[in-house]
């Protein structure tokens, strides 16, 4: 019952470094039987999906920007 749980929070997190601190803190909690271990590949998968969106996003504004480079930045924009 506590796996499910820790597996569910760890997937609910929308943001890697927190489903990284929650990991470490059942860690700490130092439950033999609890594997902690089998949820970091869980952690790498959503960190995998942020960098494509990343790279998503970067590769959708590179030939466009909204401020043209070499121009200094524009205050209110």
């Amino acid at each position: 019952m506590l796996t499910r749980f820790m597996f569910a929070s760890v997937q609910s997190m929308n943001s890697t470094q927190l489903a990284l601190q929650l990991a470490h803190q059942f860690d700490q909690l130092g439950i033999d039987g609890l594997p902690v271990e089998d949820v970091y590949p869980t952690i790498l998968e959503q960190y995998s999906e942020d960098i494509l969106a990343v790279a998503g996003i970067y590769e959708q504004f590179k030939q466009e920007p909204d401020v043209s480079r070499g121009s200094p930045p524009i205050a209110g924009w």
